[in-house]
Parts: structure tokens; sequence; C-alpha cells
């Protein structure tokens, strides 16, 4: 999202400005006794949105005063965050009953956890939450308000950030510079961004927490923790990440039993156990709805159900009912489908980051096309949805189309690309650019996609193996750097002995006399293999006299 931010006015720029439209002032009213001893009204400047999606709508504004930290103010200038601002999550109502009550149930199940967990990071804290009435213009809009302290530091959302460290677009910044040490700085950023969102995932396990939609939406990165440099390490726990929508997730323990159950050695220790049926999931207020293609194939059984659409041929709807009936028998048969629902934990958490990281290596290149080539199947009679949930549920026997040995990605059924060329940008740029060590981190990378991209979950590993892998490719990096600096340190040095040098012979030079002074100069130059001026221009005119 992009904040634009009002420029303030000059007798210069007055005049210019003179005919623009006034700033659209918009306000929220909390009801009655939602906020006490407090004021009910906040008003939002025209470049007050932080961001904005579907369901909501976060705005920037001053902390009522009733709230406000001892000693702070709220700030004068919009585009500057301080100590007193507050981030207000605007959440529209919906229309009808049935999507009203979905909204109700994801407020309350988002205020639940928030308050929970106490804005412990990499969470943050809730302030007052209720309804009012949100005005804009002319319109007027019945929405529920959850309202956060923000702090001093600069925070981006990780689809910000993802543009400018595409890997298409580091891979065209250094086919344009040729600097090896920007380019060593853009990986290092990539990787610290994806070890800190490891991080707040692991730690929102402890807590309790499943966070099953905060992957490539609803995760903030605070930009100075994003260093280039290699050796600057990352931040003590998580301070450097905060995971800004927790209505999608589950909780753990389950809330509807006096002694939790221990989950199965399938799941580990840290899991939870949610419901299948709509009612129970809104009366323990269990949301696992997630982002369907970085879902796990056991979290698709939770993940608004996994029958396609009555339009899908048999020929996807078919693999998709009989892989959901095997996995199904599986988790039966470890324990982790029973009567009360279904576990789900850190190994559905581990194939979300991993896939991720595999669509990070494919820098936005799609994998739908070969998805429908293996099954042989016209993509435009199937709807996405059902393609995504063919691909997942199907991935076993699909992956070995879109992946090499080493885990990097292959191009799969697109039309003027041969499949089983190598996908990633990064590819080509070890060898063919002297410089190995790109290989080494796409290595690294990949091989984090290849171990926890599989269906058994027992095989996929763990967040903190996703981290370790990471903190390796941060010591590749910083290797890296190192040696950069030690030639570069080497280089300076070479000139500095070299100038050292001539400086020497130039004062030899101007102690000796005259006539040996010249006879000096002239036999070192030839000693060197060159020519001084005076014999230039004699063999110039030697050879000028022998033309005529």
């Amino acid at each position: 999202m992009q904040n634009t931010n009002i420029r303030g006015f000059s007798r210069r720029g007055a005049c210019r400005q003179r005919d623009k439209p006034a700033a659209m002032v918009s306000a929220f009213f909390f009801d009655k006794g939602v906020v006490p001893n407090g004021q009910r009204r906040v008003v939002f400047q025209d470049d007050a949105c932080v961001g904005s999606g579907a369901t909501a709508t976060v705005m920037r504004a001053p902390l009522p005063p009733s709230l406000r930290p001892l000693g702070t103010h709220a700030s004068s200038s919009s585009s500057r965050i301080s100590s007193g601002d507050a981030a207000y999550k605007l959440v529209c109502e919906g229309e009808g009953s049935e999507r009203q009550g979905i909204r109700r149930t994801e407020v309350a199940a988002e205020k639940e956890r928030m308050r929970m967990l106490g804005g412990r990071p990499p969470f943050l804290p809730l302030h007052v939450a209720g309804k009012g009435t949100f005005v804009r213009g002319t319109t007027r809009e019945t929405r529920t308000c959850l309202f956060s302290r923000l702090c001093r530091l600069k925070w981006s959302s990780v689809s910000e950030r993802e543009g400018s460290y595409h890997l298409s677009s580091i891979t065209a910044r250094y086919r344009r510079t040729k600097d090896a040490r920007q380019l060593l700085g853009d990986l290092t950023v990539v990787t610290k961004a994806v070890a800190q969102m490891a991080t707040a995932h692991d730690y929102a396990l402890e807590e309790g927490v499943v966070c099953v939609d905060a992957f490539a939406n609803n995760v903030m990165l605070e930009r100075s923790w994003l260093c280039p440099d290699p050796s600057v390490p990352l931040p003590e726990a998580c301070q450097g990440v905060r995971m800004i929508d927790l209505a999608n997730s589950v909780c753990t323990p389950p809330t509807d039993t006096a002694s939790p159950p221990t989950p199965p050695p399938l799941i580990g220790r840290r899991g939870a156990r949610v419901p299948m049926t709509k009612d129970d999931l809104k009366r323990l207020r269990q949301i696992p709805t997630g982002t369907r293609w970085l879902c796990s194939p056991e979290h698709m059984l939770l993940n608004g159900g996994t029958k396609p659409s009555a339009a899908t041929p048999d020929a996807v709807s078919e693999p998709i009912k009989e892989a959901i009936e095997d996995l199904s028998c599986e988790l039966q048969l470890a324990g982790a489908l029973v009567r009360e629902g279904l576990w789900v934990g850190e190994p559905a958490v581990v194939w979300s980051l991993c896939m991720m990281i595999e669509l990070l290596l494919r820098a936005g290149r799609s994998m739908m096309e070969g998805v429908m080539e293996f099954f042989g199947i016209d993509d435009s009679t199937v709807p996405l949805q059902d393609q995504e949930l063919l691909m997942v549920m199907q991935w076993d026997k699909f992956w070995e189309l879109v992946v090499d040995d080493d885990g990097r990605p292959l191009v799969a059924g697109e039309p003027d690309t041969p499949d089983g060329q190598p996908v990633c940008p990064l590819d080509g740029l070890g060898e063919g650019e002297g410089l190995p060590w790109v290989d080494d981190w796409v290595d690294i990378i990949a091989g984090i996609a290849a171990k926890g991209l599989v269906t058994k979950q027992q095989q996929r590993g763990t967040v903190a193996d996703i981290k370790g892998a990471l903190s390796r490719d941060l010591d590749l990096l910083s290797e890296v750097q190192k040696a950069m600096d030690e030639e570069l340190h080497a280089g300076a040095a070479a000139e500095g002995r070299e100038a050292a040098e001539e400086e020497r012979d130039e004062e030899d030079m101007a102690s000796m006399p005259r006539r040996a002074r010249a006879t000096s100069t002239s036999s070192s130059s030839r000693a060197r293999g060159e020519t001084s001026w005076r014999d230039t221009r004699g063999t110039r005119g030697s050879r000028c006299s022998s033309r005529h």
C-alpha cells in the first residue's frame, strides 16, 4: 500500500494548488460506552489510510487523549508516526445475515486473540474495540473498529517490499549495474525478511496460535532491521516483525475443554484441534481460512471445504476426491483426524513457509499451466480455486514436474518455453557471471522448499529447521562480503604501494644531476618496455623522413 503525504502550503505554492479539491476528512464515531471517559470521535485526514482489503480498512490517527502515553502529543504531521499515533482497523459489516455473522465471528476471534496475547511481539496490543459509524463525505457506514498503538519505527508490509526485492527485479538490477556488492545486499534483505517471518510464526506457535493467513499478506517488517549488510544480526526474538491480522487463526489449547488433549506425534507438541462443522467453528472462534495456494493439503480439509464446483470436469474433480479420501484415511490412522476435529499445527506452518519460498524462487511464474498439462486438461474450463485445489492435493505426483533434483523450480506447461528449463531469475548468474556464491544461495533456499513441500507431515521438518537453513544462508553471504572487503582492501593496499613507489622514484630523480636524470628516465622507461616522449618524437620524425 502506498501512503500519500499532504504537502504543506507555502505562499509560492498556494496559487497553484488553489483549484485542487479540498482534502476529504473522514471520521469514526464510537457508539456510547465503547470508549470509557474518552473521546468518541476519531478524525482521519485524506492520507491516513495505511492499507485496505476486502473486509477492512486500516487508518492512522492520533490516540485519544485518555489513552495517550504520558509526555506524548498528537503528531502535527500525518506523514510522521509518533508514539501518540494509533492504527484503527475498520471492519465492514458485510451484506446479508450470513456474511454479517461471519464478520462478527472474525472480529470476536481477533479481539479474543489480541487480548489473550497482550501485545507481546510479534503481535499488536488492543486498546479498544467496538462498533460505531464511519463517515466519509456524505456516506455513513456501520463498522467495527479495533485500534492499536503504532510505534515510531518505520514498518512496511511484505507485499510492499516485494516489488523492489522481487528476484526478477534484483537480477535485472545486477545485469544493468554489474554491482556484485549490491546483489549481495539485495539477497541479504530477502533472506532476512523470510527469516523474520519464520521467527514470527515460531513465536506465535509458542503462544498457542496458528496464524494461517500471515505469509504473503498480513505481515509487517521493520525497515531498519532489513539491513543489506549480512554481518548485522537479526533482532532478538521477533522485534522486527508484526502480524497484523489475527482473525484468520486457530488457537490451542481448545477452549472447550478443561484439560486439553495432547496433539498426536504427527503434529508435534504445537497444534490445535479444529472442529469440522460451521457451528463448532463459530462457537470456538476458530477461523482456519487462509490463502488457498499457500495452504497445506491437510489444511485444505478445513479451508472453506474441498468439494470442486459443479462446473469442474471429472478429469479434475475425480483426482481431487481420490486424494482427499486417501489423506483422510492417513490422518485418521495417525490420530490427527478424530471425531472432535482435525489437528493442525507446525507442519501446516512449515508447508506454507516453504510454498512462499518456492514462489519467491519462481519470481511470479505460475505453476497452474503445468498442473493442467500434467492432467491433460484445458485450464479455461476449470475455476482457479479448483486448479489450486488439484495442485495441492496431488502435489506428490506433480512435484517432479516443476522442480529438479536439487529443489530448483522448472518451467512447466508454459506455451512459449520448453518444459524443464530453469525458471529462477538467478539461474545462470553463478557460472555465467562468475558468482558461484549465488548458486550456493539458491541451493540452500531451494533445499528448504524441497524438504517442507511433501504431503507427509512427519517428513517436513520444523520451523527451527527453516530458521537454521536461513541462518546458514546469511553466514554464506557474510563470508562472501568478507572476501569482497579483503579483495577491496588488498587492491587499495596495492594501489598505495604503487603510489609510494612512484613517489620515491620522483624524489630520487629530483635529487639526481640533470644529465643523469635524463639517462635514468630513458633507461628505466625502456626497461619497463615503454617509450619515452623524446624517443617517440624521434621515431615519428625518422618515419616521416623515410617517406620523403
